[in-house]
């Protein structure tokens, strides 16, 4: 699974993605292309990248290097049709040599400022050999040109051009002169053969750099952490929604961060509506990506194991092109999930209030239903709901709600089957037309008698 195939995923993703801060155009397309990480120690060889990382450019003295390397990655180009052509043995043009030069350049330049930190990297110092092939001068500037001094036949003939005045003789020279020169580039192009497979490990190791630089800088600027990682289960303390807390910011108001753990269990969330369920659902999808990207996670602590899929039923399915309603999509993706979960176990499933365009009593017995299936299947399920679900396969937790007239986004433990009767007083505090809310709580009464 590639990032670039869940980037739009309604859990903000895209956000962070946004966030990042990349300094090239061809380190996003990079890291878009990359594979979701299912390997413990994969994830923990990144994280210790990243810290190290962290250690050196969180120090006040090299904000200044870390700037600078900043801008120096901004010169980041996808050259990989340049090299393909020179390992095909085509003869590049000055264009494409002016291309080789400043990427060997580039790569020279962010090595020393790497090594000169002592940072691990895997960046090829032999990009310096390049370069001497490209600036034979020793310049140090990144544009091309065929110097004298690629050839004493063509330095000579450059100075009878110069001595020469217009006619014929002169336009002899300088067909001379364009023939070696075309001599010239094939040799120099020949000359670079070898060095195609390092350059094109080149422009990928420059954008790990870029990515890595730019995880370091999001993680102090919104204060994210490395979770540790277990073989099963999962704890957030004070997981926040990055995305969600941005908005909040712009408003002066702040994000009530949420404290929440789950096991193999299948864990139900119930609550009144504008409770945060589904943000906290959200929210776990995000940080199982984040991580499984080789990203840290939006908490204060967390601990979380790594799965081969991730599936977030949320919002409305409604396909008009497959033809299918909401309630068709949505019993379709949580019918992959089941398949999933008959295949493998180290999947994790995150449903948002599953068949509630339905009625009341056959959602109710959908979602009973459903909690047991994936309960016999062994697999970690959070499920949200506002049907009173009977079932002994559950751990229950509920958001705190409305206390002293303010919602509470907490989430604490529940042993009632019940679902909190809050709606009510949730549109009150809305400000909703008296009138319409007198007259639901005379026909709630009715019916509650009824029961």
């Amino acid at each position: 699974m590639k990032l670039k195939s869940v980037i739009d995923s309604p859990c903000g993703l895209r956000f962070c993605f946004e966030a990042l801060g990349l300094q090239s155009g061809y380190s996003r397309h990079y890291l878009l292309e990359k594979e979701m990480i299912v390997s413990k120690e994969d994830i923990l060889s990144v994280y210790s990248m990243v810290e190290s990382y962290r250690m050196v450019f969180g120090r006040q003295d090299n904000k200044v290097t870390l700037q600078t390397l900043q801008f120096k990655l901004q010169g980041l180009k996808d050259i990989e049709q340049t090299i393909k052509k020179l390992e095909f043995g085509r003869v590049l043009d000055d264009i494409e040599f002016f291309e080789i030069k400043h990427l060997s350049m580039l790569s020279t330049d962010v090595l020393e400022i790497l090594q000169g930190l002592n940072l691990d990297t895997n960046l090829n110092p032999g990009a310096q050999e390049v370069t001497s092939i490209l600036d034979p001068n020793h310049l140090r500037i990144s544009s091309f040109y065929i110097y004298d001094s690629y050839s004493d036949e063509l330095a000579q003939l450059r100075k009878k051009i110069k001595m020469t005045e217009e006619g014929d003789y002169r336009q002899e020279l300088l067909t001379h002169s364009y023939l070696l020169e075309s001599v010239i580039r094939r040799d120099i192009s020949n000359r670079l053969i070898p060095y195609t497979q390092m350059l094109s490990d080149t422009i990928k190791e420059l954008a790990e750099t870029d990515i890595l630089v730019a995880k370091v800088v999001m993680m102090d600027r919104m204060g994210l952490t490395f979770p540790r990682i277990t073989e099963c289960g999962f704890m957030m303390k004070g997981m926040f929604n990055p995305q969600i807390d941005s908005l909040l910011s712009e408003q002066n108001r702040e994000f009530q961060r949420v404290d929440i753990s789950y096991g193999m269990e299948p864990t139900l969330i119930i609550g009144a509506n504008m409770g945060g369920k589904t943000v906290v659902l959200k929210t776990l999808a995000l940080c199982q990506y984040l991580m499984q990207f080789g990203f840290p996670v939006p908490a204060i602590r967390a601990e979380m194991a790594v799965k081969e899929n991730i599936f977030l039923v949320a919002g409305d399915g409604q396909s008009e092109v497959k033809g299918l309603s909401s309630f068709a999509a949505e019993m379709k993706s949580i019918d992959e999930v089941i398949r999933a979960a008959s295949k493998t176990k180290s999947i994790l499933a995150l449903i948002d209030e599953p068949a509630r365009s339905t009625n009341p009593i056959e959602g109710t017995a959908l979602v009973t239903a459903l909690i047991t299936v994936l309960w016999d299947k062994n697999i970690p399920l959070v499920l949200t709901t506002h049907y009173n679900i009977d079932s002994s396969h559950c751990h229950r937790l509920k958001v705190r709600g409305l206390e002293n007239g303010k919602m509470n986004y907490g989430l604490c433990e529940s042993t009632d089957k019940d679902v909190p009767h809050e709606a009510l007083n949730v549109a009150q505090s809305l400000d909703i037309s008296k009138e319409w809310i007198v007259q639901a709580k005379k026909v709630l009464k009715t019916n509650l008698k009824k029961k």
